[in-house]
């Protein structure tokens, strides 16, 4: 299926959940034949084709896709990072910035024209 191609490494929100779905049910009913004007369910028509939902599928892809990355040898990513110390100490949440901080802007000294 190429509509998930590398679907375990997406993020997944909520209104690209919707997008996703929306593209999956119109392929299936274009490639069913199915008209929405026949008034068959998108879930009658996923039992006809044998198929299941995209959610299901990318949440068990993610698994798989996990599984194998937490069974890589010792050197790869996820166990470098298991053991990894991280130094100092920062505050919790985002860290706030002001307008006088690197970037050189101070007040006073940006003029429009």
């Amino acid at each position: 299926m190429y509509l998930l191609h590398e679907a375990e490494t997406w993020q997944m929100t909520e209104k690209f959940e919707d997008i996703l779905k929306h593209c999956d049910r119109k392929m299936m009913r274009h490639t069913a034949g199915v008209r929405w004007t026949d008034r068959i369910s998108s879930v009658e028509v996923a039992w006809r084709c044998g198929l299941t939902e995209s959610r299901g599928k990318i949440r068990q892809r993610r698994l798989q896709w996990f599984g194998q990355v937490r069974r890589e040898k010792d050197g790869g990513g996820l166990s470098r990072v298991e053991k990894m110390e991280v130094l100092g100490d920062m505050p919790r949440g985002k860290t706030k910035t002001n307008m006088e901080g690197d970037s050189g802007i101070r007040h006073g000294t940006v003029g429009y024209s």
